[in-house]
């Protein structure tokens, strides 16, 4: 009788090790004790049917918090989303929060947070205009400078840098609109005292029917775009009202005041707009994307309920960003005197801006003070999505480039997402996370892995990130791609409360195994190990053993071929027979043997060959399996344990350690105690054959270094 095995695979991190849903419940806590995430078996007897249940079940709240549903949302593959938003004796509490995922009507995933709010006196000292007038004097702002004012009460959790930790305090948020738009700030004011506890970037940065001129994306023989506008007291504006709530684009005067900008006969030229003249290319393409939106992605504007886009022209700035919650508006820089940059109007980087709103809109993922992880998550996010409209909206475009268009300093383009390192670009970018230039202060560069990831998702490759691991991706194309993109980044349920790029990873790994579609969750997993996220997936899964045979697939498309091969035998050859009717193949044999099994697959004109080491034995002894076992002491360090003497007549025991791949000797030594500690902190990730020779007798076992 012949036992096909594969061993246990022992990893030292937390890495994604499992795509399906887990064996058995998995709860994480957070510091302060309070459950931040659950994810519960399908066989468990214990899940809650309702969030209420979930919130009864667990004691996780105080008596004088409540949660409330704040929104929820349901999907056409059978998925339903619930938010419960916390509060505090009616107060909400920023960041208190929890969503539940149900799948067929049962809940799969918990996850968010419970602010502890203990010892808050919910009722304020201060007034709003106290408040007010107390971030003025920080900012050092005169009242006549304030043109509009924002106040909300809430409970917060501040950063405590001295006790690397949070502190819990009542406080007014408090937004300024002042002539000084540089300054875009929130400002989080104690509620009791008027200290200034934190300050919070408040925009995002990158970047009847009329005949429109544009200054970029011109036409054939530059033949005018069509765009809609508004006709009223014998004048045309750029004002479309026939999407949504409106389409709105304004010309900021260098004096602060804002007006629409007016034509008499609709026939818009760049000239008679002069420095302004990119407010055509901005019209036009908020009407486009608006479209896009609308039609493939059924979404009412950015906030999904048809929020008026509101854009300013503005000849001051020297970037363009978006404001949320209070202004919710876009400005974009006409950037006069810059050596560098030409106006900012090009799609990619409208499109860019839009993403940012789509993000605070959707999922309240909303950027964090100088430095945060956010704000540079929060740029490749939106990166991603100028990516997407430059795409469908100019197909001519190189849309893996941005800014490629209004560079005027010789650069090829602003930022490369197909090649992060091009040094004809403006800027370079991260390509492997905790490595290189991810370490620079810019959000841009930094959040720059999550488009080149993008952009390795859709095309697939093979290559060796920063650190020197060789990745080999299959590539799932563009259009299923964008579907992952925007089920992730239009569904609140995956984003909300990411605070890293890891959990931003199991956020679109958690919505890929969602869509049940396991070709797609397996190579978005193997594309963040490209960008060193985590550990290599498993590529080559067990199907079923029977005695003498065990049968194993890899997941594919109706695009891949796949080709099955054996290498590095060892003892006997098995039988290799493919399966014709899908991406499986069975291995035959009665005999010992260790190798191999390969799987080359074409996908697309992409090719990839992914190995798994397999192993079968004449009689379950002589394999070892009964006889050794190996167990990981840490990291670094095993233990092999003999379980039994054979006979009890063999003392002196021989033990050899090599690397199957190369058949390289590690360790080649002799001992007479049943256990043998080794350490392999210099060993390359691979599979190692480990052979105990007890006077006439060998046994083997294998060992997976990850």
């Amino acid at each position: 009788m012949m036992a096909l095995s594969i061993h246990a695979q022992f990893r030292m991190n937390d890495g994604h090790s499992n795509l399906s849903q887990p064996d058995f419940t998995m709860v994480e806590k957070n510091s302060n004790g309070r459950i931040k995430s659950v994810r519960y078996a399908a066989t468990d007897p214990n899940i809650p049917a309702t969030a209420v249940d979930f919130f009864n079940s667990t004691c996780i709240k105080c008596k004088t918090d409540s949660f409330a549903l704040d929104r929820f949302q349901e999907t056409d593959y059978g998925m339903r989303f619930e938010r419960y938003q916390q509060y505090f004796q009616g107060v909400l509490v920023d960041d208190g929060y929890y969503i539940f995922r149900f799948k067929n009507g049962k809940m799969k995933v918990v996850k968010g947070n419970c602010v502890n709010t203990t010892n808050i006196n919910p009722q304020p000292s201060l007034t709003e205009s106290e408040a007010i007038d107390s971030y003025a004097s920080y900012l050092g702002v005169r009242k006549c400078d304030i043109i509009q004012s924002y106040v909300d009460l809430m409970v917060k959790e501040i950063p405590d840098t001295h006790r690397k930790g949070t502190t819990v305090s009542l406080t007014y948020r408090v937004y300024l609109r002042t002539f000084n738009v540089t300054d875009c700030f929130v400002g989080y004011i104690d509620a009791h005292t008027g200290e200034l506890l934190l300050k919070e970037k408040a925009y995002y940065s990158s970047s009847a029917t009329g005949q429109f001129y544009t200054y970029y994306n011109r036409n054939l023989n530059d033949q005018p775009k069509s765009g809609i506008t508004e006709y009223t007291n014998n004048k045309y504006y750029l004002a479309d009202n026939t999407r949504g709530n409106g389409i709105h684009t304004y010309k900021q005067n260098q004096s602060g005041s804002t007006e629409f900008f007016s034509n008499n006969d609709n026939i818009w030229t760049r000239d008679e707009l002069g420095d302004y003249n990119i407010a055509l290319d901005v019209h036009w393409t908020m009407e486009q994307i608006y479209d896009l939106m609308n039609s493939q992605f059924s979404r009412n504007s950015y906030d999904g309920s048809g929020r008026l886009v509101k854009s300013y022209i503005d000849p001051l700035a020297t970037n363009s960003y978006y404001i949320p919650n209070y202004d919710d508006r876009f400005i974009f820089a006409v950037a006069l005197g810059s050596s560098v940059y030409g106006p900012f109007g090009s799609v990619d980087v409208i499109g860019h801006e839009y993403g940012h709103a789509i993000l605070c809109n959707t999922t309240n993922f909303q950027n964090g003070q100088i430095g945060d992880p956010k704000n540079a998550i929060h740029e490749g996010l939106a990166d991603i999505w100028g990516i997407i409209f430059e795409k469908y909206i100019t197909p001519s475009a190189d849309y893996w480039k941005t800014a490629e268009q209004f560079m005027i300093d010789g650069s090829s383009c602003l930022r490369n997402f197909q090649n992060p390192d091009d040094l004809t670009a403006y800027t370079q970018i991260a390509s492997t996370y905790g490595h290189g230039v991810f370490y620079s202060s810019d959000p841009h560069v930094v959040g720059g892995i999550l488009p080149y990831w993008f952009y390795l998702l859709v095309n697939g490759g093979t290559g060796t990130n920063g650190y020197n691991n060789v990745y080999q991706l299959l590539p799932v194309g563009f259009e299923l791609a964008v579907e992952l993109f925007s089920k992730t980044t239009l569904t609140f349920a995956y984003l909300d409360g990411c605070t890293s790029f890891s959990d931003v990873m199991y956020a679109f790994i958690d919505a890929a195994l969602d869509m049940n579609n396991d070709f797609l969750a397996e190579q978005v997993e193997n594309t963040w190990y490209a960008v060193g996220l985590t550990v290599e997936p498993t590529h080559i899964h067990n199907m079923s053993y029977a005695p003498g045979s065990a049968t194993y697939y890899v997941y594919g498309n109706s695009n891949c071929t796949v080709n099955w091969s054996i290498s590095n035998l060892f003892g006997s050859s098995p039988i290799l027979v493919p399966n014709s009717n899908d991406y499986s193949c069975t291995v035959y044999s009665n005999a010992s043997f260790g190798c191999y099994l390969n799987a080359t697959i074409n996908c697309s004109g992409c090719t990839v060959t992914y190995s798994r080491y397999i192993s079968g034995t004449s009689s379950p002894s002589s394999a070892g399996d009964d006889i050794l076992r190996v167990i990981p002491l840490s990291e670094n360090r095993y233990q092999i344990s003999l379980s039994s003497r054979s006979d009890g007549k063999d003392k002196m025991v021989c033990i050899k350690v090599y690397d199957v791949k190369n058949l390289q000797t590690k360790i080649h030594d002799n001992f007479e105690k049943e256990d043998y500690i080794f350490e392999m902190f210099s060993w390359k990730r691979g599979f190692y054959i480990i052979e105990i020779t007890m006077g006439k007798k060998k046994y083997t076992t294998k060992l997976s270094v990850r």
